[in-house]
């Protein structure tokens, strides 16, 4: 495993490196297990190659339509590893659309599908937007309406035979713990949904580097599982990358440290953390009346039919009990995402925090049932197009 140690020498020779060979390099990586001093030099090394772009320039614009209040310097992404292999539909996609709505600036990366069924820009695509569009125009689409996608250069450039080998074989590598941290731009926090159980403690590691660094502000991790539940199975395999009422979750926060909260919360690495297990479907979150789902509810289709998913919920047609969920799913997850913009410190118990999530749900819904988010797509569709 020489080459982990070394990125310039893997990119070298990945340059030659037949698919058999390239296939038993990650796959033997993948099963030794990626350390986040590993993952570090590749993102270090990735990032030289490719700066991620500051937002400082933009100029804030107090006319932004939609009734978005835009400081240019902050943005905030929803991410995951994908990998968690449940063909849900595209969450974080939508997830995206109803925060930006809400008021979070929203700068969403995102690439076609991998070790997933369909992919965000593969859905994006499909709801009428062209991400071939030059830099200035998705600037632009983010100072006007608070929202943009861009799709790392990163993947396309240097890791595209790596995520080729990926969707071929429709398997996890460290693509998939790398991917979320390769934003081609600078944000302020993040929310990383993580499939799998021993990538958390990786992920984490990486967060805490991306603090320390000054590249992000702070994070929000998700790992859903079934080993979380009262009476797990003795081998528990249901798992999910979001937050969901299907399976309890697992959600991090990690943010900078400050010298007056350390008393209360704490402190690793000069950040500050804090975890809880929650499950939307229960007695927590009774004032909600989530309904309790199935991993099956949860799952879409090909392109086609996840962006008539999304389609159905932005336009409040959401009726019939599967398609409920999947609001219900976006909602919450939506609620989760808009804790970005909040001090991590005032979630001092799970009661503080039900108590947030619960607030924002409210919110979120009532948009959802009284506004149409199809027209907000329409305005962004005069942006990403040629």
């Amino acid at each position: 495993m020489r080459l982990t140690n070394n990125p310039k020498e893997f990119f070298q020779w990945l340059e030659t490196a037949t698919e058999g060979t390239l296939f038993s390099f990650i796959s033997e990586w993948h099963t030794k297990g990626e350390s986040s001093e590993e993952l570090i030099r590749f993102i270090e090394f990735l990032r030289e190659k490719a700066p991620p772009l500051s937002l400082s320039d933009l100029v804030y614009d107090e006319n932004a339509e939609i009734g978005v209040s835009l400081h240019a310097h902050l943005a905030y992404d929803c991410a995951g590893t994908g990998g968690d292999k449940s063909h849900s539909f595209n969450i974080s996609t939508g997830t995206a659309f109803l925060a930006a709505y809400a008021g979070l600036p929203v700068i969403k990366n995102g690439g076609r599908s991998a070790s997933s069924k369909v992919g965000s820009v593969d859905v994006l695509y499909e709801l009428g937007l062209d991400l071939d569009i030059s830099e200035e125009k998705k600037l632009e689409a983010f100072q006007k309406l608070g929202l943009s996608f861009f799709s790392s250069k990163i993947s396309s450039e240097y890791l595209l035979p790596v995520k080729n080998l990926a969707r071929k074989y429709k398997e996890s590598c460290f693509i998939n713990l790398i991917a979320p941290f390769l934003s081609p731009i600078e944000l302020q926090g993040q929310i990383i949904g993580i499939a799998q159980a021993r990538w958390i403690p990786v992920i984490k590691e990486i967060a805490r580097y991306f603090i320390q660094q000054g590249y992000r502000q702070k994070f929000i991790l998700v790992h859903s599982s079934e080993e979380f539940l009262e009476n797990p199975s003795q081998e528990p395999k249901d798992k999910l990358d979001e937050f969901n009422t299907a399976l309890p979750s697992k959600i991090i926060f990690i943010s900078r440290y400050k010298d007056e909260e350390k008393a209360r919360i704490r402190v690793s690495q000069n950040c500050l953390e804090q975890e809880f297990i929650l499950n939307p479907a229960s007695k927590s979150f009774s004032e909600l009346a989530l309904t309790a789902a199935k991993l099956k509810d949860l799952e879409g289709g090909d392109t086609k039919e996840n962006a008539q998913i999304l389609l159905k919920i932005f336009s409040g047609e959401a009726q019939e009990p599967s398609l409920k969920i999947k609001a219900e799913t976006l909602i919450i997850n939506t609620a989760l995402m808009l804790l970005l913009k909040e001090d991590f410190s005032l979630f001092r118990d799970e009661r503080s925090l039900v108590k947030e999530l619960t607030r924002n749900y409210v919110k979120l819904k009532k948009i959802l049932e009284t506004q149409n988010l199809y027209e907000f797509l329409r305005e962004l569709r005069k942006y990403f197009t040629k």
